[in-house]
Formats: structure tokens, C-alpha cells, sequence
């Protein structure tokens, strides 16, 4: 009977032990988990170019934005009578064709998915930044398409590939994670431009339409969801604000030539008010920017020149050494 109780509480004992052996390893496992396969909206981030505590959730999930795969376009009479005297397009010469994609309908979708004369592009726009970038959507040889991850990087939107899932930074212009870690997309030519000008001038452009199929109860392409955003000093998001220069407005409109061995912002108000047109020198060659200062545009003349547009914050957040330049 003694042995029979003895060999029970030993039982006993070694059972307490293993409990406490297994609730001491559940948090080492956890954060060896996480550490190891942290995920986001379903995307994992391990291993990742930039912090994973920057990596931060928007707020809708993934696809929660969805980005278009079948656009349609109509032609300069039905535009005019479609868009705002103010719209705002991101248009985009290829070959022989131009097309021009408006921001009122980017402000709700951000990426679309494009074929122009038989090569894969996709348009991307980050409304938080201001940042309209074209890229080639072929990898490898291979095209791909994207969507819209949910998650934004320094305020900015992270895209995903359908292909593989890696996460791309607009801005960056690379891959963050995923299988193409590292890779970089390459940019196509483009410029924001006031629509109805664009139409005027090149009444032959393509514009996409709001027959997008995805319009759906909550998004009208006639109402802002971004209303009042520029006009402010605030962001919905954290970004590393310790290169940002004092003085400048935080959605000041800018334009950073990046073809420059050392890359320069020039900001719209930093622009004489009686001119549309400057000249930026370069050892190779002289810049010309052209801008207007009540439509809020500003471009660099030649598309070929490598320079993106957008609020200042952003572009300074993601070059960092980047000089501000005055032109007045």
C-alpha cells in the first residue's frame, strides 16, 4: 500500500513538473514564433528590409481595397462630361498610346492592373503620401499583377504580388518581403496632370472609366474620402520625422529628381510665383521642371528624367539625405 501511494504521488509530482516545464516554454515558443513568422493581414514578414513594428495595419484588411484588374476606358467627349473641371489624373504615355487613370477613382482602389499594347503595367497610388508611380509588372520576364496588402510602410502603401505574395513599398520601389525581397520594380514614365487640359491637349487619350465593376454601396467616385486631407498638418500615420526640415509644409507639393548622383526636393512653394518653368543644372545637362501653381502641379518636362511627385513628408521620410532646394 506504502509503494502503491508512493509510486502515485511520484505521478503526481512529475505531471506538476511537465505543466510547469510546458507554461515556463509556451512564451519562448511564442516569441520564437513571432519572431520567426510574424504576420500581418495574412502576409508574412519574415525575413523584411524595413523594421516589422513599422510595418503598420490601415486599417481595412487585405483586399479590403480592391485594386482593379479589367479597366475600361472612354474617350476625351465622355470624359469631359464624367470628371470635374479639377480633376487630377495620373497619365502615362506607352508606344503610341496615352492614357490617363483619374485620382477620384484612385482615391478608393489605388492599383490598377493594365495591359498597353500588349505590355503589363500597374498604376499605384498612395492618397496618404500623394505618391502616383507607374511600374513595368513584368518580374523576371514574367508579368504580375497586385493588390492592395492593407498595410502601409513611413504612411505609405505596401503592395503585394498575386504571384508570390511579397510585399513591394511604392516608394521604394522594391520588394520588402517575400520571395522577391530585394528586387526592384521598374518605373514607367508618368506625370500627374490636370485631366481636362490633358484631354484638350491630347484629345486621343484613353481614360479610364467608373464603370469599374467595383463601385459597389460605399465607394462614390464623385465624394473625396481623403476631403480635406491636403489642407492639413496632420497624418493619419507615424513616419520617421527626423530628416524633415523645418519651414516646410508636411503636404507641401514636391517633386524629387532622383536621376541626380545626390537626389534634391524642390517644393512648389519654394517656386517663383510669375514663372512655370525652371531649370534645375546637372553635370548632365540641365533639368527643366514645369509647373503651375493653382492647379498644385509640378513635373519634370522631360518623363524620361527619373522624378516622382508628391507631398513633402513622404518623399523626405523615404531619402532621408535628400537636399531641399529654393528656387526663388
Amino acid at each position: 500500500m506504502k509503494k502503491s501511494l508512493t509510486k502515485t504521488l511520484r505521478f503526481i509530482l512529475l505531471g506538476f513538473l511537465l505543466v510547469l516545464l510546458a507554461k515556463l516554454s509556451i512564451p519562448y515558443f511564442e516569441s520564437y514564433v513571432l519572431a520567426n513568422d510574424a504576420r500581418k493581414n495574412g502576409f508574412a514578414l519574415n525575413p523584411s528590409l524595413v523594421p516589422n513594428d513599422k510595418i503598420l495595419q490601415g486599417g481595412p484588411p487585405k483586399d479590403g481595397i480592391p485594386a482593379i484588374l479589367e479597366p475600361k476606358f472612354i474617350g476625351s467627349a465622355e470624359a469631359r462630361k464624367s470628371f470635374s473641371k479639377k480633376e487630377r489624373s495620373i497619365v502615362v504615355r506607352w508606344k503610341s498610346t496615352i492614357k490617363a487613370y483619374p485620382i477620384s477613382i484612385l482615391n478608393w482602389h489605388e492599383i490598377v492592373n493594365d495591359k498597353i499594347e500588349g505590355d503589363s503595367i500597374v498604376i499605384t497610388y498612395c492618397p496618404l503620401c500623394g505618391t502616383g508611380i507607374v511600374f513595368n509588372a513584368n518580374i523576371n520576364g514574367k508579368p504580375h499583377t497586385f493588390g492592395v496588402s492593407g498595410l502601409l510602410y513611413q504612411s505609405d502603401v505596401l503592395l503585394y504580388d498575386h504571384q508570390t505574395e511579397s510585399l513591394w513599398s511604392q516608394i521604394m520601389r522594391k520588394a520588402v518581403t517575400g520571395k522577391y525581397l530585394g528586387n526592384e520594380l521598374q518605373m514607367v514614365g508618368s506625370e500627374i496632370k490636370n485631366l481636362h487640359d490633358q484631354i484638350e491637349s491630347y484629345p486621343n487619350t484613353q481614360v479610364l472609366s467608373k464603370q469599374t465593376g467595383l463601385k459597389g454601396v460605399f465607394r462614390n467616385y464623385d465624394k473625396d474620402p481623403y476631403e480635406g486631407y491636403t489642407e492639413t498638418e496632420s497624418l493619419y500615420f507615424p513616419v520617421d520625422r527626423s530628416s524633415l526640415k523645418t519651414g516646410v509644409p508636411l503636404k507641401d507639393w514636391s517633386i524629387i529628381i532622383l536621376a541626380l548622383e545626390d537626389p534634391i526636393i524642390v517644393p512648389l512653394s519654394s517656386l517663383p510665383k510669375n514663372q512655370t518653368q525652371v531649370s534645375i543644372p546637372s553635370k548632365n545637362g540641365d533639368i527643366e521642371l514645369k509647373y503651375d501653381h493653382k492647379k498644385r502641379l509640378l513635373s519634370c518636362v522631360d518623363a524620361t528624367v527619373e522624378c516622382l511627385t508628391g507631398y513633402y513628408f513622404a518623399l523626405q521620410a523615404f531619402h532621408p539625405n535628400a537636399k531641399v532646394v529654393s528656387l526663388q
